[in-house]
């Protein structure tokens, strides 16, 4: 049996939360394009997380705990296809963009979002992780647990190399766009825009 939950679901978790950042770093730095991208990431996540939703492994749940922790998942899902769908539409009703305590407010749905989309991800790894939903254990060599933990330092490290790498270019661009605005007299105000 193949099981796509979990080759696409790793998508629109990452497009939501990022769709929320792009458009709270836009608002703040006053850079439409940020605003621009979080709109079409916003997107992205909220058609992936409905085709997400669409494959999960509910065949495999056998016992009753599996299935009240299916119940939990698939109830925290449908919230955020739901705020994702809110958020899209305040967008496209707001062509010219929010502004203000407008945009601070949908800056709060996307918070809404991020935590909609957090505890959906709990839920499912109790289910996959502690239950073994969806899991199935291969036969092989055992990686012994010193190489296991190396691997998994040098995979952390470069995560956390490639935050530090983004935030720093994000940084750059930030002061770029900030000192050309100061030199041309062009300040965007407080606007998110579709």
């Amino acid at each position: 049996m193949i099981y796509l939950h979990p080759a696409i679901v790793h998508f629109p978790i990452a497009l939501l939360i990022v769709s929320v950042v792009l458009d709270a770093l836009g608002l703040v730095f006053h850079r439409i394009s940020l605003t621009q991208a979080g709109f079409a990431t916003l997107i992205m996540g909220g058609l992936g997380a409905g085709i997400a939703a669409l494959t999960g492994p509910e065949e495999d749940v056998k016992d009753a705990a599996s299935h009240d922790l299916l119940a939990r998942h698939e109830l925290f899902a449908a919230v955020t296809i739901l705020v994702s769908l809110i958020l899209i539409g305040v967008r496209i009703g707001n062509a010219r963009g929010l502004r203000g305590s407008a945009a601070f407010g949908y800056l709060g749905g996307g918070i809404v979002l991020i935590l909609a989309v957090v505890i959906t991800g709990y839920w499912g790894g109790e289910m996959a992780y502690g239950h073994g939903v969806g899991i199935r254990q291969l036969q092989g060599t055992p990686v012994s647990g010193e190489q296991n933990q190396v691997l998994e330092l040098w995979a952390k490290l470069g995560g956390i190399a490639l935050v530090i790498v983004i935030l720093g270019y994000g940084i750059y661009l930030a002061r770029e766009r900030r000192q050309l605005a100061a030199e041309t007299g062009d300040v965007a105000r407080w606007t998110l825009s579709a």
